[in-house]
Order: structure tokens, then sequence, then C-alpha cells
């Protein structure tokens, strides 16, 4: 018996012992605001000085059945600015406090709960990459009130939909942060900075809740119709591609499954207009499909290894992910869909998968996928493997290894084998980020899934950042950056080097201005991989300081060169970037670029001995805009035109443009109403006719319906 009491006393202890310093959660359906569950004392993280908060912030927390409660007392003043209304995880100006839970402290991941005085929402889930995700959507929920001396939260955060051990009780970690906007001043509670990389996970609060929190079906069903109108066949348009699903189910606290049949993307914007006319790969463009977007950076890899754009228009898709305990494993696969035009192939019927599992072992993760592309008579399978070990607090070790195996029939070329391997050491001593790396890629490396890159290289490299301590006086602070790398191309034969170094300074001023002084020196090589001298300079300056008016200017002037001319020339850019919000309801932004190279317009080459005419455009503008109304958080109406003047052949410029009502009439309901258009002007503009004439390429109106079952 008495050792029975003995072993009782013992584990008493060590309870108490690890709850020590932890914030224990109450379990209540009233509110708790006791000393012993509040938690208060914030730091200011930028600027970085860790200066307590001037006007005091009181935290209380406690457990309501399967909810986390979180009341949020704030002293304001005159700077404190209530903002306008957006729609979900839209960017607006205004203050906010955030709650940030760490559930997997292992696993180096969170979830980000945002609340403003206006009643927006806005989550995201923050990676080890210190990377943001505002895809991921919780059924979270808050209500705010102000006066001229306090702003008060209630935040009802639902825990059955995240992660975490089913093991009583659950040790967890809380982050808080706490912004404000007229002042640019972010403040944490504990003092938590990015910039400790995946320390950053673990300097969040204890706590520590002791109630089970019950497992809900978590299944949604999402299906929606889509009706097309081609305004230049003046056709429409039903078949069984106007009808698909969404299908999301949790069946555990730590497991996640989406289905798309048919996705359909109409109310996806086009993309913007860039500069794309002297590219030696096809043109990247970002992501902007939300089910590529969500959860993508879970399965490890790069856009190297896998780029989703080259999915062109999925019929099915799928992707599974979880985690068993410091583990996180993923599989996505996707469908493409055959595409031609007139019996000219233009889109393969390919299949994509990737298979991940990501084990945590202490301060080492080690991400492994196979990623697949695959065809009849075609395959592309490649493993990658990237291993991140913290070997001190400020000392870490990255490598990755990308093994890609080819083969098809219709090329008959035989099996194709490639090896790419890369090891970078970073080390962060005080005010400074300090990387070395190198990399290897062999010339039979090919990853069709991915995005193409340089191979048959071998590449040395390093990167050293300063960050400043903050000032109180007009400078607030400021950094500089140096980089500089030397590659050896083709290193089994006939090697070429190319050199590059390249540096930037930014100075943040007090008074919401920031400006930043760029230079490079390179060698690149052309497409016969010959070496050209070039350079870079470049000057921008931010102004934040009016809501209604913020902008970027630019200005640049290289010696670059340009690919189809195998030559280097001179180019100057100007480029500005204005937005803010005219009203609480109406946002803009403009997006102007003018470039400018010096080489003729009317050039030769030659090509196997005959000489060819070749007509590069050799001054155009790049423009984009978009207005965007919010009366409230469920209805929201954009716009926007993207411009582009470069000329080639008989087109002297494109357009494209677009509008979209967005209507939430009921929680993840939604109602989609727009058009979408592209065009080319085919003749100059004239005095008798100032905008010229235009030729649409594509013309479509669309409706589309999505409810949630």
């Amino acid at each position: 018996m008495n050792h029975i009491k003995t072993c009782i006393l013992i584990t008493i202890f060590l309870q108490c012992f690890v709850l020590m310093g932890a914030v224990v959660l109450p379990l209540s359906e009233e509110p708790v605001l006791q000393d012993s569950n509040m938690l208060s004392g914030f730091k200011r993280l930028y600027p970085d000085d860790k200066l307590p908060e001037s006007q005091e912030s009181r935290i209380w927390l406690w457990q309501e059945n399967n909810n986390l409660i979180v009341h949020c007392v704030i002293t304001i003043d005159s700077l404190f600015t209530v903002g306008s209304s957006a729609f979900r995880d839209g960017a607006t100006n205004a203050d906010y406090i955030r709650v940030q839970l760490i559930t997997l402290p292992q696993a180096f991941y969170s979830y980000n709960y945002q609340a403003f005085p206006s009643g927006n929402l806005s989550d995201f889930v923050r990676n080890e990459s210190m990377d943001t995700d505002y895809n991921w959507n919780s059924d979270y929920s808050y209500e705010t009130t102000h006066d001229e001396y306090f702003w008060q939260v209630t935040m009802k955060i639902p825990l059955s939909e995240l992660r975490f051990k089913q093991e009583l009780p659950y040790n967890w970690k809380i982050i808080l942060t706490r912004y404000i906007h007229k002042t640019g001043e972010f403040y944490s509670l504990p003092y938590a900075n990015i910039s400790e990389k995946r320390n950053y996970f673990s300097n969040g609060c204890d706590i520590v809740l002791t109630h089970y929190v019950d497992r809900d079906l978590d299944l949604s069903i999402k299906p929606y119709f889509v009706k097309s109108y081609d305004l230049i066949r003046k056709q429409t348009s039903f078949d069984p591609d106007c009808i698909g699903l969404d299908l999301s189910y949790s069946p555990g606290h730590r497991t996640r499954i989406k289905v798309t049949l048919n996705p359909d993307f109409s109310d996806i914007p086009p993309d913007n207009a860039q500069d794309i006319y002297n590219s030696k790969y096809p043109p990247y463009y970002e992501e902007n499909r939300f089910f590529f977007i969500e959860d993508i950076n879970a399965l490890g890899v790069d856009n190297s290894v896998f780029y989703s754009r080259n999915i062109v228009q999925p019929r099915i898709a799928f992707k599974m992910n979880g985690n068993a305990g410091a583990s996180n494993w993923g599989i996505l696969g996707a469908l493409d869909k055959k595409i031609t035009d007139d019996e000219t192939l233009i889109n393969r019927d390919d299949y994509f998968q990737i298979l991940s599992f990501i084990p945590t072992i202490y301060k080492l993760t080690m991400a492994n996928a196979i990623v697949s592309r695959i065809n009849s008579g075609y395959y592309n399978h490649a493993y990658s493997g990237r291993y991140h070990w913290n070997m001190r607090k400020n000392l870490e070790l990255l490598t990755n290894v990308v093994i890609g195996i080819r083969n098809s029939k219709a090329e008959a070329v035989g099996m194709q084998r490639g090896v790419r391997s890369y090891i970078q050491l970073n080390y962060y001593p005080d005010k400074w980020d300090l990387y070395l790396y190198n990399e290897h890629v062999s010339k039979d490396m090919y990853l069709d899934a991915g995005y193409p890159y340089d191979k048959d290289l071998l590449r040395y490299g390093m990167m050293a950042k300063w960050n400043s301590a903050p000032y109180t006086g007009y400078v607030k602070d400021f950094n500089f950056v140096l980089n500089s790398s030397c590659t050896e191309f083709h290193p089994e034969r006939d090697s070429v080097y190319v050199y590059n170094i390249n540096s930037a300074l930014t100075v943040n001023l007090n008074s919401k201005l920031s400006i930043s002084l760029g230079s490079e020196y390179a060698t690149p090589l052309d497409l016969y991989d010959n070496n050209h001298n070039t350079y870079n300079v470049n000057l921008s300056i931010t102004s934040q300081k009016k809501e209604a008016l913020s902008f970027r200017l630019f200005a640049g002037h290289s010696h670059s060169l340009v690919y189809s001319l195998s030559e280097a020339y001179d180019l100057n850019q100007a480029s500005v970037l204005i937005w803010g919000a005219l009203n609480e309801v109406l946002n803009y932004q403009v997006n102007m670029s003018l470039i400018n190279y010096n080489y003729p317009k009317v050039n030769s080459i030659v090509y196997n001995g005959i000489v060819y005419p070749l007509i590069l455009d050799n001054r155009y503008e790049i423009a984009n805009c978009k207005l965007q109304y919010t009366p409230n958080r469920n209805v929201s109406i954009s716009t926007g035109i993207g411009i582009s003047t470069y000329e080639s052949s008989d087109v002297y410029a494109n357009v494209s443009c677009y509008g979209n009502l967005r209507y939430e009439f009921k929680p993840d309901h939604f109602l989609f109403i727009g058009f979408k258009s592209n065009q080319d002007q085919s003749d100059r503009p004239t005095y008798d006719n100032p905008i010229g004439r235009f030729v649409k390429k594509s013309s479509t109106a669309y409706l589309k319906l999505s409810v949630t079952i």
C-alpha cells in the first residue's frame, strides 16, 4: 500500500513539474476572468527592441466544451484604426489581434486566427518555412466592441477541426500578436520572432487543456453548377463539365481528404500581364487555383519538382494529408484533360501524383516525396529528399537530393537518369543571417512535373544579411544583403563559368517610408554557351503613410542579355505601384511599368548560314489595374484590366479584362457572376481612331453556383 501511495505521489509531482509555468485552462461555459488564466506583457516585435507595450493588453483563456475561448481587453488611444469591411482573408488597413495555436510543436506549424475591429475574418496556417497558407479556413468566430479607451474581443476557436495528439492532457503552445496599423508596430506575447526559424514554434507560451475534445463529423460536400456563354461564337455550353463536386472529409484529428470532380476555376481572375518577352524558359505564373494552393506546402516539394500550373484542366483531383505523432504524410493526384484544336494536340491527358512522408526526429526533419507524371508509353518519376537539421539554436543544415528517371517511347531516346544535390549551411549570429551552399545538377536531369531550370552544372554560393538594431530617430532600422555565386556549366566536358554578385540596402524610416538600393554584376550564358558581362543598378521608394494613397516607385538601369540576339544591351526600366482605400468599401491597385531597350527594332540573325530578319519590340509598357468594392463581408465586386503594348508580328498590344461578383448568400454558399475577355490590337491607333482596332481572342460570361451540404 505504501508503495502504491509513493507511486501516486511521484506521478502527481511529475505532472506538477510538467505543468509548472504553463497556463492550465479552466473548463467553463461562463467567462473566467482570473489571474491564473490571464496572459499579459506584450513585447515589441517590430521595431525589434523588445520594449513593453505602452497600452496594456490583457488576454484570458478558457475551454468551453470543444472550443477555446480567447477574451481580449486592449487599451487603445487616438491611433486605433478600425479599417473597412473585407471579404474573408482580404487585406484591410486596420489594427488587429492574432491568436496562434501550436498543437504539435515538434511538427513546426501553427494555426492562426485574426480579429479586426470591423469583424473581418482572416485565418491561415504558418509552416516551418514561415510561409502562410490563407487558403486554409476555420469555423472560428468572434465578437468585437470598442469605445474611446478599450477594444474588447471574444474569440471562439473550434478545437475539433485541429490536428493534435489525442492524449490528455493536451500540451500546446500559444503566441499572441498585436498590430497597431498607424505606427506599423507589432507586439508579441510571449516574444517570438520568425527570424529564429524553426525555434519560433517552441517559443510560445505553454497552455494545458485537461478536458477531452470530442471529434465532430467533419464532412463537407460542395456541388457546383457552371453556365458559360461564349460572347464571340454566341454559343452557350451545357455538358458534364458544367457540373462538379468538391468533397472534404476529416476522419480524424490529424487526417484530411479532399476530392474534386471537374474542378472549375471560372471565378479565378486571369493572370496579370507581365514582362515575359526575354525569358530563357517558359513564362512562370503563380498558382491561383485554390485546390492546388491549399496544403501544397505540406507535401515537402518545391516548384522545380512539382509546378501545379503544368496541370491545365484536371478531370479529377484529390489530396490526402495527415500526421502521426511528429510525422506528416500526404498524397496528391490529378488526371489532366486531353485538349485538341482541329486535331492538333494542345494538352495531353497526363496523370500527376505526389506521395510524401515527412518524419521529424528531435530537430531533424526528413521530407521524402515521389513525384510522377505518367501517360501511355511515357513516364517521369522523381524522388525528392529534403532534410533539415537544427544542429544548434542558430545553426541549421539543409540538404536536398532529387533523383529523376524518364522514358518516352515516342521520343525513342531510352531511359534518362539524373541527379540533383544541394547542401546549405545557415548560421544566425545576433543580427546576421549567413548562408553557404553547394549545388550539383547532372545533364540528364528531367523533371517534367516541375518548372524547368538550368542543369549540367556545379554551383557554389553564399548569402550574408545584416539587420540593424531599431532606432528612435528618423530612421527606424535598415538591413544589408550580399549574395554571390560561381557556377561551372558542363563540368565533365568544356567547362564554362558564370559569376554573380548582387547586393541590396534597405532603409526603413519612421515616417512609413522605405528606400532600397540594389546592384548586380553577372556573366550569364546565352543560348550558345557564350558569356556576357551584365550589370544592374536600381532604386525603389515605398510610402505607406496615407491610407488612400500608398505607392512604390522603381527605377533601374542595366546592361542585360537579350537571348534572341545573343548580345547584351542597355535596359532602362521604371515602374510605379499605387494602392489604397478610397473609402471604407472601395479599394484599388494600379501597377505600371515602362521597359526600354537600346537594341534596334529590326534585326538580322544567322541560322545555318541563312540570314533571317527578326523584329523585336524595344520599348513597351505593362499595366495592371484592379478595383474592388466590398460593401460588407458577404458581397464583393471586383474588376481589373491587364495591358501589354509589346509588338509582335501583326499584334500591337494585348488587353485582358475581367469582372466578378462574389456573393455569400449563406455561410459557405456562393454565387459567382462574371466575365473574362482577352483581345489583341490589330491596328495601330490613329488620329481618327485613337484606340485602334481590337480583335477578341476570347470572351466569356459565366454564372457559378456553389453550395455546401
